[in-house]
């Protein structure tokens, strides 16, 4: 009896003991099966985006193997050497790939008198950009995206430099290759002499550039101030202007007094008085009065991070603005906007404090067969605020005219 007792006890201790084994090796190796595919998952999107994980010798990996070994198991993570050899071979297996594009790329782009492309972002086109000399020395700076007609792309301010653009209109890189520049003065650009900023040599400057890029023709899109640039550019090259593309902006700044009238009716606050109508001789204390003026008046929605996605990488200049507000007498061309013959589309926003739409109204009756488009929840960054809206309007007239 007691013989058969502790018999029967054994038998409990070993059915409990296989069962709890059984239990473990099924924990551990179903752990296995989930660790592996995820990391399956992983390893296919990391490859899809061109990153090759190093799986054997992750953390987690080495932990999986030592948890399945357990004591006495003798089961050894992959050898570093190993997984050294894989990445290797992976890697310079991408890199083949990656030279094959490039390659193709290239002579592509040099069949169509294209830029060279970088391989630099998966969330937009290639870029392509490099500092040129261009007029009297002076450097431009300059980055080129997309394949369709080339289009110069003139930020305003001035003071501020072209990567506010970048964001927004990159998606247009389908059917223009947009060539944003900084201005002389401005952003990455050289910094000549303070007094060579003209509105003739900006304009001079932006066809240095066109022939730089080895285009006889192209296409101008000008932004604020940069509009008055690009006005100044079709007054001077129109035999190289192929379509000309105004976003809030104005022929002549010859309402200044409405506009100072208007701010002070809406009363925002001394800082933005201050901030509005003078210029600090200091780049970062021009940066955060820019930044107030652009939350408080420059769009139609209060929203303070629109500003910081607008201005987050930008180059500030205070000695340029300044220049600017003395430019603004010389950006006077009302009286010669007859002389525009070339395709021409006037954008504005209906809130724009600093363009109203009746500045727009002036540029679509004086430039004969130009058409306007006026958006109806933007101030005077229609391109950010009606981004979707903006460019189904440029697609449309740009398909109206090929």
């Amino acid at each position: 009896m007691a013989i058969g007792v502790i018999r029967t006890q054994t038998n409990v201790i070993e059915e409990t003991a296989t069962r709890e084994a059984v239990a473990e090796a099924i924990l551990r190796y179903g752990l296995v099966l989930v660790v592996a595919w995820i990391g399956a998952m992983k390893f296919t999107a990391y490859e899809a985006a061109g990153i090759q994980p190093l799986v054997a010798n992750s953390p987690l990996m080495g932990w999986t193997y030592r948890f399945l070994s357990g004591p006495g198991r003798g089961v050894d993570p992959l050898p570093r050497r190993q997984a050294s050899r894989h990445d290797q071979g992976a890697r310079a297996s991408r890199e083949l790939c990656l030279g094959r594009r490039r390659r193709e790329n290239a002579l592509h782009d040099r069949a169509h008198g294209a830029l060279p492309h970088s391989t630099q972002g998966p969330r937009h086109p290639a870029v392509a950009s490099m500092p040129i000399a261009a007029v009297e020395g002076t450097q431009l700076f300059y980055a080129a995206v997309g394949r369709g007609a080339p289009c110069l792309v003139m930020h305003g301010g001035l003071g501020v430099d072209h990567t506010q653009f970048r964001e927004w209109l990159h998606p247009l890189g389908d059917v223009l290759r947009l060539v944003y520049y900084d201005h002389r003065g401005n952003g990455r650009s050289g910094r000549p002499p303070i007094e060579t900023l003209t509105l003739g040599q900006l304009a001079d400057d932006a066809d240095a550039l066109r022939s730089h890029l080895g285009y006889e023709k192209v296409a101008v899109l000008g932004h604020s101030f940069g509009g008055c640039i690009a006005l100044q550019y079709a007054l001077r090259y129109p035999q190289h202007l192929a379509r000309l593309l105004l976003v809030g902006t104005t022929a002549a700044w010859d309402y200044a007094e409405e506009i100072v009238a208007e701010l002070h009716q809406r009363a925002p606050g001394a800082d933005v008085l201050t901030a509005f109508l003078d210029v600090p001789a200091d780049d970062s204390e021009f940066a955060r009065s820019q930044k107030l003026v652009a939350t408080t008046l420059g769009f139609h929605t209060f929203d303070p991070l629109r500003v910081e996605r607008l201005f987050g990488s930008t180059i500030w200049s205070a000695a340029a603005c300044a220049r600017s507000r003395e430019l603004m007498a010389d950006c006077n061309v009302a009286s010669r906007l007859g002389e525009i013959a070339v395709p021409t589309l006037i954008l504005a926003g209906r809130h724009d404090f600093f363009c109203p739409p009746s500045q727009a109204a002036r540029l679509h009756r004086g430039i004969r067969g130009s058409e306007m488009v006026v958006f109806e929840r933007s101030g005077h960054y229609p391109f950010i605020e009606e981004a979707d809206a903006f460019r189904i309007a440029v697609r449309r007239w740009l398909a109206a005219r090929t």
